[in-house]
């Protein structure tokens, strides 16, 4: 092969490369569900067993292919003020139901990794959400995973999707709530 062609060949693959440079989630403009509950009990419990004792997850200045680093972050005051607010954002305005909203975080992690091409950020989440209102009991169980590929993971990034995952987890587990029609029922995703 000639200079000219392997150079169209780098050019062509670097330009695909950037491009796959993407955000998995569903990018919901979060329609406000009016829930009946009240906001003035709300508690966040984390349940996890398994919590990394490291800030943060360990993004690598030179990755490899089969690069893997799992990490489980614990739970900051700003994700408990994400789920919060998403909480109390998605509550009727005059609500008069006394009600318990309790939170238990089960799984919250962060996965890099990477392949020849491109450099993985992973997110996973379960939460259970569990409301008692007027004597009646609901839980729901939520989880999903949202992930991004690049050529370059950055920390910046990978927050930016931990919080932009921890929001939509919670919104789905309340729109869960919302569209349920039997009290006391499990839910699971």
């Amino acid at each position: 092969m000639n200079y000219k062609t392997v150079t169209l060949i780098v050019i062509a693959f670097v330009l695909f490369s950037c491009k796959s440079s993407k955000f998995i989630t569903t990018s919901e403009d979060y329609t406000k569900l009016n829930l009946d509950f009240s906001d003035n009990n709300i508690s966040i419990i984390d349940e996890r067993t398994l919590i990394s004792l490291e800030e943060d997850i360990k993004i690598p200045t030179v990755s490899h292919p089969n690069q893997l680093y799992d990490y489980h972050p614990k739970l900051k005051q700003e994700y408990k003020e994400i789920i919060t607010a998403t909480i109390k954002e998605n509550l009727g305005n005059a609500s008069n139901t006394i009600s318990t909203i309790t939170v238990h975080i089960m799984e919250a992690r962060k996965e890099f990794s990477a392949t020849f091409s491109t450099e993985q950020e992973l997110v996973s989440f379960t939460l259970k959400l569990v409301i008692d209102a007027n004597g009646k009991k609901t839980e729901i169980i939520e989880s999903g995973a949202f992930y991004r590929k690049s050529m370059d993971a950055t920390y910046k990034k990978f927050e930016i999707l931990f919080k932009k995952s921890l929001k939509e987890i919670t919104y789905n587990a309340l729109k869960k709530i919302k569209n349920q029609a039997e009290p006391n029922t499990v839910y699971s995703k």
